[in-house]
């Protein structure tokens, strides 16, 4: 049995061969990637991809375990084939992702100085036989040429009648508006003026999303409690507003219209009063759950004892749904589910 954290240095083919079959549990390695990093020997000896000593590491490994080795982005596939034709299972492998780190390809520029470099030698030994003043003569009659040729462009085009001369503007603005292909427009809602492109002109434009939105919106103060709303232009056909339900169902009542249920502060408070009453129970069953607040006299014939306390009597879901309706749902005084 080896002792624990023993360094035993030497060429693992012939270390391995001291011990015994089945001897390690499981093998962990990080042999050459097989690069040629830098040109180092060591990193392309071919041990990596030795189908010899990866079966040494399959003998001294006992059944069931496993080899865990790491290699490079590049090469490790053939590892993998070496380490499978040892006699290995491949069962999974693990990926180290990483965004940075020091680059392991091709630099191009030294890829093509190294192939080009007698190229670049004979070139470099031919400008320096050219003599300084042979150099400065022929960069100012090239520069010549270039003035020469300018002037003939400008002789020629005087001559055909167009007119070479620059445009100039005050600023940047001016040139990009004259340059611009964009039109002049006005915002439907304020009335400034800005510019946009021919594909985008509309019939109704507007210079930000605010005076699009204050545009298309209307407001007006609810009927009922004077509360200043926006609404879209859409609903504006309509003769009354309302800033919520409650509003609504209030002004209906008011003009005489079909009810909306028990949902203002009176009906609030009259159920209140009536459920107080009788003292959170059911009349009929006597239970304390889903209770409900039920007019004795309908209000439709005596509308005077709407919000009487001595006209409502406390009773449960069932009870008042099942025993006094009947089971027919009554949708003036609001909505009862099936049983």
């Amino acid at each position: 049995m080896l002792p624990i954290n023993e360094i035993i240095q030497g060429d693992c083919l012939e270390v391995m061969k001291r011990f015994p079959d089945n001897f390690f549990d499981s093998i962990v390695t990080d042999p050459p990637y097989e690069f040629g990093f830098m040109n180092k020997k060591w990193d392309s000896s071919g041990i990596a991809y030795n189908v010899e000593m990866w079966k040494e590491c399959l003998r001294v490994l006992k059944p069931g375990g496993h080899l865990l080795s790491f290699g490079g982005s590049r090469t490790y596939h053939r590892m993998a084939c070496a380490i499978e034709d040892a006699g290995f299972e491949i069962r999974d492998q693990v990926q180290w992702i990483y965004g940075s780190g020091f680059p392991k390809s091709q630099a191009i520029g030294k890829a093509i100085d190294s192939l080009k470099k007698n190229e670049w030698l004979n070139i470099g030994k031919a400008l320096d036989k050219i003599e300084r003043n042979d150099i400065i003569k022929v960069w100012k009659t090239k520069s010549n040429n270039v003035k020469l040729a300018e002037n003939q462009s400008l002789k020629r085009a005087t001559e055909a009648g167009i007119s070479m001369q620059k445009k100039r503007f005050c600023s940047r603005g001016c040139s990009a508006k004259k340059q611009s292909r964009k039109v002049e427009c006005s915002c439907g809602y304020c009335g400034l003026v800005f510019y946009r492109s021919p594909s985008h002109k509309h019939k109704n434009h507007y210079c930000s999303p605010e005076c699009r939105s204050r545009d298309k919106t209307v407001t007006n103060p609810c009927d009922v409690c004077g509360k200043v709303i926006t609404r879209p232009k859409s609903q504006s056909i309509y003769e009354h507003f309302y800033c919520s339900m409650r509003c609504q169902g209030m002004a209906k009542r008011k003009h005489g219209g079909q009810s909306q249920g028990r949902r203002s502060p009176e009906d609030l408070a009259w159920k209140a009063e009536v459920l107080k009453r009788g003292c959170y129970r059911c009349a009929v069953c006597d239970t304390d759950r889903n209770l409900e607040a039920h007019h004795i006299k309908s209000i439709e014939d005596f509308p005077e004892l709407r919000h009487d306390t001595e006209n409502g009597m406390c009773v449960c879901h069932e009870c008042h749904y099942y025993g006094i309706h009947n089971g027919a749902p009554n949708y003036k005084h609001g909505r009862y589910s099936k049983k």
